[in-house]
């Protein structure tokens, strides 16, 4: 009788690529970030940092798209939605990502700021006094 298991997919088995895009393109339709040619998995997390900044004036509901061995995908949140270039507003800090080229999702993990642009609200951090 044949297994009806899940499959389980080991991702990142040698650490989350690391990578900042070399070049973005603003269109009337969206905002793409070019990530050059990669070796990665085909399933698997992806760490993107320092946006390059688009052009001032840029519509910031454009939906973000990222290429990736000349392939093109949208970014998407939790609910399939296309994320917006507001959405990763002031595009230099740092965008998790999870990629799945099997079934072609890009989804929107999380986004930090920059450095400079964190806050001491953090658990843990200092709130000063005493």
């Amino acid at each position: 009788m044949p297994c009806n298991c899940n499959r389980i997919v080991m991702t990142n088995m040698n650490g989350i690529p690391y990578f900042a895009p070399n070049n973005v393109s603003v269109t009337a339709a969206s905002v793409n970030y070019a990530l050059g040619f990669r070796d990665i998995p085909a399933v698997g997390y992806l760490t993107v940092a320092s946006l390059p900044p688009v052009p001032d004036g840029t519509d910031t509901t454009l939906p973000v798209q990222f290429t990736l061995n000349n392939v093109t995908r949208s970014l998407v949140d939790y609910a399939g939605e296309a994320v917006t270039l507001a959405d990763v507003a002031g595009g230099t800090g740092v965008i998790l990502m999870f990629h799945n080229a099997e079934v072609g999702l890009l989804q929107l993990m999380s986004v930090l700021p920059t450095p400079a642009a964190a806050t001491n609200s953090a658990p843990g951090a200092s709130q000063g006094g005493n």
